[in-house]
């Protein structure tokens, strides 16, 4: 084990002074570079607090970092840096990053770069109590960066993707559970509907009780108790699967009590709350008693009661303890020496050419760090930066429509759905039906605020709707300006087709493409192109979206008559909603004073 001593007792002494300079010098020089992303920073952490509810525990994050690091951070006297193959690694990595958070002014890309720099940094700092790094003190800051899955440059949907799959896990568990309990429901995705009420597990799973905080948590004790790499993983994985188990059994329990107690525990209020704080603190316990299993079976293997004549069991025990455990062999090996010799390594500063490319780098960063500011500026005075209120309630929106349909068209139904707490996947939703002459019912919906790309094929496939071809991703003109949209064509089992057609806007009344892998080469370098220009800078500020659907429905196959019918109230209806986005007069234009 270790020896308990400081690594200033190994290796040959450095004058005091000269070490000094070169520590100063190292800690300049990275705060340097975390400066230059600060900026993108800001807008990033500002967006998430924001505009996802799910990161509800993002001060708690900041305050755990910030109490590590304060509390293990090497003192006056102590060896503060040292060369480390691990942290120039971080550090070319982070500096990639940092120029492409700049060229596209990406918060994502600008955040991810900060944190890798910031590794940089505390894999090159000694722990003051222990011989290893501040590195671990980073995990709860990690939990905050989006996955990044099916990335684009104005918006990261990768938490709404990974929620997407954790809410329909939890749901079907939960329809499982019914099922046994004879409880006769249908289940689509991520909502339960029964004869009198509709669940979705969507509302229990936002605020303070969700999967990123309850990753925050596992993150801030990961932290604490210096659990490795590999063991932290599968101690994150184990937290994902009781926060699944338990969103299960608190939609479960929501149901019971409404349908055979008429207690509503769904709703928001003292029950609802009292029943995620229970959920919360059941799967905090879980996750704890799951540490104390993958400590018991990836462990480390203790080397006194390994034959030393026996090679090859020396060279498994080894890779056990660096890959597995996450054991470094000079702090378990009884061989002092080794431990003394890996502590010299330690008590050796960064060579004077690591600094000299970490200066390179911050002149860098610093000329791109202009070239970002220039383009933030440029964003905020966008000519129709005006702050709009898409939170706009249901209940202000009358059926007295805000649009002016085609003549001919004549408005049969109307009705306004509002959500307490809007979320990626329930907003408020306002939706208009409409017979033409020809007694053909069209549907015109209008939803926000939505936090970025809303994935409506997806909710419409799990509602029962087959999508029949490709989505094919299109664009019209209208003055000039080019409106993204999609069409669709769908069938149901009930055999009755629809034809969609679908467009999101920002606040700017610029329309979103539908965000694609960056698998796609040509897509890519569309997306970076555009990124480069005007037209997506202000949305960085904002990812909020406004989506409009319209579709008509047919028994039978489509005709031509009804897929032009659509095309045309659809495009007429895009072109007032861009003009009242651009005007600054939406939500306004969609209410009636009282």
């Amino acid at each position: 084990m270790s020896t308990g001593k400081d690594v200033t007792e190994f290796g040959k002494p450095i004058d005091a002074e000269n070490r000094q300079q070169l520590e100063r010098r190292t800690l300049i020089t990275y705060l340097l570079l975390l400066a230059t992303q600060l900026p993108l920073v800001g807008i990033y952490i500002r967006t998430i607090w924001s505009e996802r509810p799910h990161y509800a525990a993002l001060p708690l994050a900041f305050a755990a970092f910030g109490l590590f690091l304060f509390r293990r951070w090497p003192r006056q006297g102590e060896a503060k840096f040292f060369a480390s193959l691990k942290s120039d690694i971080f550090l070319v990595g982070g500096a990639v990053l940092g120029i492409a958070a700049s060229i596209l002014l990406s918060p994502w890309f600008g955040f991810a770069a900060f944190l890798l720099l910031l590794a940089s940094l505390l894999a090159r700092t000694n722990d003051r109590l222990v011989f290893g790094t501040l590195l671990a003190t980073l995990i709860p800051l990690v939990v905050l960066l989006q996955p990044p899955l099916a990335i684009d440059f104005d918006t990261v949907q990768g938490d709404i993707s990974f929620q997407t799959w954790l809410e329909y896990g939890s749901t079907q568990l939960a329809s499982d559970i019914l099922d046994l309990a004879l409880y006769p429901h249908n289940s689509s995705e991520y909502r339960l509907e029964f004869a009198t009420h509709s669940f979705s597990s969507v509302a229990l799973g936002t605020g303070f009780y969700s999967v990123f905080t309850v990753l925050v948590f596992t993150g801030i004790y990961i932290a604490a108790v210096r659990i490795p790499f590999f063991r932290g993983l599968l101690l994150m994985a184990a937290a994902v699967f009781w926060f699944m188990v338990f969103e299960a059994a608190e939609l479960t329990i929501c149901v019971i009590a409404m349908l055979s107690f008429e207690n509503d525990l769904y709703s928001p209020g003292i029950g609802n709350s009292l029943l995620q704080s229970v959920a919360l603190f059941a799967t905090a316990v879980m996750t704890l008693l799951s540490e104390r299993l993958i400590k018991f079976l990836f462990g480390p293997v203790d080397y006194q009661a390994i034959d030393e004549n026996i090679s090859y069991q020396n060279k498994i025990c080894r890779f056990w303890n660096s890959a597995i455990a996450g054991v470094e062999s000079s702090r378990i090996d009884i061989n002092v020496k080794q431990e003394v010799a890996w502590a010299k390594k330690r008590n050796s500063p960064p060579e004077a050419s690591t600094l000299f490319y970490m200066r390179g780098i911050v002149v860098l960063l610093g000329i791109l760090f202009v070239w970002q500011i220039i383009g933030l500026a440029a964003a905020i005075r966008h000519p129709q930066n005006a702050e709009l209120n898409l939170d706009s309630p249901a209940s202000e929106v009358t059926s007295e429509s805000p649009f002016e349909f085609p003549e001919g068209l004549e408005i049969k139904e109307y009705s306004a759905s509002s959500v307490e707490n809007a979320s990626a996947w329930e907003t408020n939703s306002f939706d208009w039906i409409l017979q033409d002459d020809a007694n053909r019912i069209f549907h015109v919906r209008l939803s926000f605020p939505f936090s970025g790309w809303h994935d409506f094929d997806y909710e419409l496939q799990s509602r029962d709707w087959d999508r029949e071809a490709p989505l094919q991703t299109l664009e019209f003109s209208d003055d000039g300006k080019l409106i993204p949209y999609i069409m669709a064509e769908y069938e149901n089992t009930l055999v009755i087709h629809r034809i969609l057609f679908n467009t999101q806007m920002d606040s700017f009344g610029d329309g979103f493409e539908r965000p694609l892998l960056w698998t796609n080469p040509s897509y890519f370098a569309n997306r970076t192109k555009e990124r480069l220009g005007y037209r997506s800078r202000p949305r960085i500020f904002s990812g909020l979206s406004v989506n409009l659907t319209v579709y008509v429905d047919t028994i039978g196959p489509s005709n031509p008559e009804s897929f032009q019918a659509a095309e045309t109230l659809f495009k007429l209806t895009a072109k007032q909603l861009q003009a009242s986005l651009q005007s600054g007069s939406f939500p306004q234009s969609f209410t009636e004073a009282n």
